[in-house]
């Protein structure tokens, strides 16, 4: 059994201890049945939302079970009894459901904070694009490496920054494929390719895609200069037709 689902048991252990109790009072004292809804507001602040349903749909069935040992039976007040019981029910899981996104929400943003500090100090050139081509993401080290600053770069589109001039077309051509298809043979593989300093020098570099299913950018491009290992390349061929 996971952690998670012994702490659920737990909190709902908790719950059904105190309705117990509250039960105890309302046979010993008298008609207290509406503070049976008191353990689902109380586990809405801290347990997850099937819990507190689970804690909920107890405590409205011990309120309409209430007029069995009750002496006033199913009067008036019964009833009413038993529908605060119901709305308090619903409502702590109401409750309970909006903790729950609201925390969710923020462990999502904080994992994108924590994403986006990684990519800042990446060493490698991390690249963002939409799906109509404009740089949404331009990482420190893509600044470094092409020549632009983020500021700029973001909102341009990438084939005019980053592709030579001969190779825009099928940059374009790839990019609305995609765009129409939802296939690329690019997508999670590595491409050796050539791209553009803003000096516009030429330059070899590896570059894999990936796709993002959700919001921000679609497209995220790793790049990797190549010139150091196509020069150690040329050099070891060199070298080879030398000793022969």
């Amino acid at each position: 059994m996971s952690e998670t689902a012994v702490r659920d048991l737990r909190w709902l252990g908790l719950a059904l201890i105190l309705e117990a109790l509250l039960v105890g009072a309302d046979v010993a004292l008298g008609p207290i049945a509406g503070t049976f809804v008191v353990p689902p507001f109380l586990l809405a602040v801290v347990a997850r939302p099937r819990v507190v349903a689970a804690a909920a749909m107890g405590a409205i069935a011990l309120a309409f079970a209430s007029a069995a040992w009750s002496a006033e039976g199913a009067d008036g007040a019964y009833f009413a009894r038993a529908a605060i019981v119901g709305v308090g029910g619903v409502l702590a899981y109401y409750v309970s459901v909006r903790r729950s996104n609201a925390e969710l929400t923020t462990r999502r943003l904080e994992s994108v904070a924590a994403v986006g500090e990684v990519i800042g100090v990446a060493p490698t050139a991390v690249i963002g694009m939409d799906t109509s081509g404009v740089v949404t993401l331009f990482n420190p080290a893509a600044e470094e490496m092409f020549g632009y600053r983020a500021g700029p770069a973001l909102g341009q589109e990438l084939a005019e920054l980053v592709v030579p001039p001969e190779l825009r077309d099928a940059h374009r051509a790839g990019l609305a494929r995609v765009r129409d298809t939802g296939e690329s043979r690019l997508i999670g593989r590595r491409v050796d390719l050539t791209a553009m300093r803003a000096n516009g020098t030429r330059f070899p570099v590896a570059l894999t895609i990936t796709r993002l299913r959700s919001r921000g950018p679609s497209f995220v491009g790793f790049v990797r200069d190549l010139t150091d290992e196509k020069r150690a390349e040329t050099a070891d061929r060199l070298r080879a037709g030398t000793a022969e």
